[in-house]
Parts: C-alpha cells; structure tokens; sequence
C-alpha cells in the first residue's frame, strides 16, 4: 500500500518453482516493519500524540537496536540489500471528518509482533487519557 520495505525475505526453492511459495521471514533478519494506527478525535493535539507515540516506539526499538543494526548489517552484506532505517518513524494525515490518522511503523521482532504492537497501543491509550484529563 504504501511502497516501503517489510523487512521479508521470500524463498523459493526450485523444486517449488511456480507452484508454491515460501516465506522465511526470520531466516536471516529477525525483524519486520510494521505499522500500527491510530484515529484521533477531532480537536486532539495530534503534535503531542505524536511525541508520546515516537517516545514509546522509540523505547521499545532501544530494546533490540543492537541485534536490528547487526541484522541489517548482516542484509546488506549477504544481499543486494539496501538498509531499511532503523528508527521508528510516526505518519499523520488529517481526515475529512476533522479526526487525524495516525501510524507508527516500527521495526519489530519477527516473533514478537503482536506483543510491541500491543505495547504502543497500551501507550497511545495512556496518552489519550492522560489528554482528556487535562
């Protein structure tokens, strides 16, 4: 949908050539990039939103950044390869209805997807009360 790198590597073996497909996605980078989203209310400080969530992402990337630089070192040498950025980055786009959508894409553990997805929506949820507190 948007044209930028998962992190998956697709194997074919040739006894399986054109008649069935193979993912590996932990073969060699144990990552993938992947995107949560979020729907602001109408009137939110989506600026605000947007730190909260590049903090929390950020924290759950300081993790694992090590073994991410390594494997994507590790891509780059092994394969035509160009490496993805490693940083968690935060998209906005404002919607008709005054609401703003917002993502997070964000270079998880391969085997721990549901669990940091999972980690910066508890995240975005404390912000959004800590918002409608104030």
């Amino acid at each position: 949908e948007h044209g930028m790198r998962s992190g998956n590597v697709i194997t074919i073996p040739n006894a399986m050539l054109l008649t069935e497909a193979l993912i590996n996605e932990t073969r060699i980078l144990a990552f993938e990039w992947k995107e949560v989203h979020f729907t602001l209310p109408a009137g939110s400080d989506w600026q605000a939103a947007e730190s909260a969530m590049q903090t929390a992402a950020g924290s759950i990337v300081n993790e694992y950044r090590e073994e991410l630089r390594t494997s994507l070192r590790e891509m780059t040498e092994r394969f035509a390869f160009h490496p993805i950025q490693e940083e968690p980055h935060i998209f906005v786009k404002p919607l008709d209805d005054g609401k703003v959508r917002m993502w997070v894409r964000i270079a998880l553990p391969a085997r721990g997807i549901a669990v940091g997805a999972d980690r910066l929506n508890r995240a975005f949820l404390q912000w959004q009360t800590g918002a409608t507190e104030s």
